[in-house]
């Protein structure tokens, strides 16, 4: 991180780096330790220059506010179910909410129990559930 920001740097350009911890998402530690080593993993990350601290699957309030608080990055979160809204994140200092590829599978479920419905059941309900209009459609192009 240090090496990238450095060289970065010498060639003008302003790198933001969002260093990311797994420790949640992929349960790297027991729970009972999972906020003191994503912490430390924070300071590391801050001590070597990154510019935001990116925790995926950290969900419970306190737990989000421990981090926000401890280190002294802008915090990332995932949204997820589970996840509170983006304004009570706000006040837990989280600064950037991410959905990552929750709306494009959101879309494809979409897909499939539309595409499911019609080939299945000859009906086709799902499709009009949520669909956008033509013009709106078009509108997203612009």
């Amino acid at each position: 991180i240090e090496v990238a920001k450095q060289v970065a740097s010498r060639a003008g350009v302003d790198l933001f780096v969002n260093a990311r911890t797994d420790v949640y998402l992929r349960g790297l530690v027991p729970k009972e330790r999972a906020v003191a080593e994503s912490i430390a993993r924070g300071e590391r990350y801050r001590a070597a220059g990154c510019d935001g601290f990116f925790v995926p699957k950290i969900r419970a309030a306190e737990e989000i506010r421990a981090v926000a608080t401890a280190v002294a990055l802008p915090l990332n979160e995932l949204v997820m179910p589970g996840l509170a809204p983006v304004a009570e994140l706000q006040t837990l200092g989280v600064r950037r909410v991410s959905a990552g590829s929750a709306i494009a599978a959101a879309a494809l479920g979409l897909v499939q129990r539309a595409t499911q419905q019609f080939l299945e059941d000859g009906r086709y309900d799902a499709m009009f559930e949520t669909s956008a209009d033509y013009r709106t459609i078009n509108e997203l192009f612009r």
